[in-house]
């Protein structure tokens, strides 16, 4: 039987179903005598504690981008807000701890299930899985999964404190009914090398254990039991992968060089300071995106201005002398925060968003410059502005850096002269006057997930309107090089952050269209690397050209197929 999902997780895998079922969390009880309250916080208290040492535990054995979600679950996990909240629940509402958990929880979760953005209603997941682990502290611990042969995990879906109870090593893919590129499985498999199809309707009812089980996420196919022919057609590719990832490796530290030998920056996109993040970029040329929202969406209060610094500082020293570019607080509209609610936006991706936030309420985007400023000492830092829509928008954010540094300068804190200031262009009123914005920044990044769907008027995050958003429509890669003409003309910088940079078949096309920043998921850096190699400039800029003579995005991609089989890497 075959079955269609997405492929969150590029690769093929082929194996023995393995059936998840997380343990079960159930709460039995309810109301509490009063005397009894005292002795239930203390419990609560109790199951905390042991929900942390878990927490630590996990944290020993993953790594990457498990780890990363897991060690924000466990700063959850210790949150006084929350900690205090649950307590009070318990006094006020005469109810036991395991019911206060997911009443007190079930509140922040329901503000993120309410945002239009899918990236915000995934971090609702984070809730749940913090309810889970702490639930599950109330009972003594069992199962730690362990398999004896690799096997392709089935579930619902995988949170974080799920995956700690795998055997990653043998785990060959992985399948869930619920999912998408963000959700916790996707990044986690990805992070992992681990092939993912998510979305396969009915899963745990209509797959088996021990069944045999062909994963195609490259195509989202899904084979259960498959024939002698399909298993022969796809049992040499898992091999095939080994080989090509083991050569996107080699390539990862070795700089970026066309096949005539031009070099091309590949930076880094980052969302949070932690050791393990930065040790995965340690080959890139740059950061080129370091995404501040972490700061804000882990916490249950707006971020201080120390902390901030402390965050900033750990980055910008880590990658001394190589740029950083902070973007300053993209959030709002489709973006909430649980602590800061806004006004209900009836079309949010038009709204109030990241710098029209920050210019509506100043006491926020103030605090961050302050920060990200004070930091500027410790490293090479460019300081990126998103949302930018107009002249107007570009010097009034500029204004504000500037006085945000006179003030620090009164009062006779250090600021390095040499911060950059820069915008993203991803709304194309900004794009369209790129020859005038250019002269008023010290840099510019191409944001192409937002550059499109503006460009396109398709929410990228809405499925009814997939077919839609083309992210190889021949009028973005004009728009990109009418902008990147301009920036080339006045010798100033100019990269590419979203995730066509990344894109191993759109890549050679952005550097002939005059884009020689790229940044990245780092995972991808390596297979960049390799797929730039396999080319000269003349002819990337010959393929740019073409591309940009196409009339439909099935024509762009068509030819970049093709471009592609005709260069293979080395």
């Amino acid at each position: 039987m075959k079955c269609k999902g997405i492929g969150t997780s590029p690769g093929v895998a082929l194996g023995r179903l393995r059936l998840y079922h997380p343990q079960e969390t159930a709460v039995s009880r309810g109301q509490i005598a009063p005397e009894e309250t005292e002795g239930e916080i203390a419990s609560f208290l109790a199951a905390r504690s042991e929900a942390i040492t878990r927490a630590d535990w996990a944290l020993e054995r993953l790594e990457g981008a498990s780890r990363d979600i897991m060690l924000a679950q466990r700063d959850m996990l210790s949150d006084e807000a929350i900690r205090d909240a649950v307590t009070e629940q318990i006094r006020s509402e005469l109810i036991c701890g395991p019911l206060a958990v997911q009443t007190t929880l079930e509140k922040y979760r329901s503000r993120l299930l309410r945002s239009k953005n899918e990236r915000m209603r995934e971090r609702a997941a984070d809730l749940e899985d913090v309810c889970r682990q702490l639930l599950r502290a109330y009972v003594p611990e069992d199962d730690r999964v362990s398999e004896e042969e690799p096997v392709v995990i089935a579930a619902i879906d995988l949170l974080p404190s799920d995956t700690a109870r795998l055997d990653f090593s043998l785990v060959k893919g992985v399948i869930t009914e619920v999912g998408g590129m963000t959700s916790h499985s996707s990044i986690i498999a990805r992070s992992h090398g681990i092939p993912e199809v998510t979305g396969i309707s009915d899963l745990l009812r209509v797959a088996r254990d021990g069944q045999a089980v062909i994963l195609d996420a490259d195509q989202g196919l899904v084979i259960f039991d498959p024939g002698k022919e399909e298993w022969n057609a796809y049992k040499d590719i898992p091999a095939q992968q080994k080989e090509e990832k083991r050569r996107d490796e080699e390539f990862l530290a070795r700089p970026c060089l066309t096949a005539n030998g031009e070099p091309i920056a590949v930076g880094a996109n980052i969302g949070s300071d932690r050791p393990e993040e930065l040790a995965r970029c340690e080959s890139a040329d740059m950061i080129g995106l370091f995404r501040s929202e972490f700061l804000y969406m882990e916490k249950s209060a707006f971020p201080t201005e120390e902390e901030q610094f402390q965050a900033y500082r750990r980055v910008l020293e880590a990658f001394a002398p190589r740029p950083v570019t902070l973007r300053t607080l993209d959030i709002g509209g489709d973006k909430s925060l649980p602590y800061f609610p806004l006004p209900k936006e009836d079309n949010p991706f038009l709204g109030v968003r990241a710098l029209r936030l920050g210019l509506q309420h100043p006491e926020i985007f103030r605090t961050q410059l302050r920060a990200a400023l004070r930091a500027s000492v410790y490293g090479v830092l460019w300081i990126m502005i998103p949302m930018v829509g107009s002249l107007e928008d570009v010097r009034s954010a500029r204004a504000a850096v500037e006085e945000t540094r006179a003030q620090l300068e009164r009062e006779g804190i250090p600021v390095s002269p040499n911060v950059q200031f820069g915008v993203m262009i991803e709304i194309p009123s900004l794009a369209m006057m790129a020859d005038r914005v250019v002269e008023e920044v010290d840099f510019a990044s191409l944001g192409t997930n937002d550059l499109c769907q503006y460009l396109l008027a398709a929410d990228r995050m809405n499925p009814a309107v997939q077919s839609y958003y083309q992210k190889y429509h021949p009028a973005l890669f004009r728009l990109i090089e009418q902008t990147a003409r301009c920036f080339l003309e006045r010798g100033k910088p100019l990269s590419l952050c979203g995730e066509l940079g990344g894109d191993e078949a759109a890549v050679a096309a952005l550097v002939g269209l005059g884009v020689k920043k790229l940044s990245m998921n780092p995972s991808a850096m390596g297979r960049v690397k390799r797929r730039l190699a396999a080319m000269a400039s003349s002819e990337m800029a010959q393929l740019a050209r073409a591309v940009c003579n196409c009339s439909t995005a099935g024509e762009v991609e068509t030819l970049l197929r093709a471009e592609m089989e005709a260069h293979p890497m080395p």
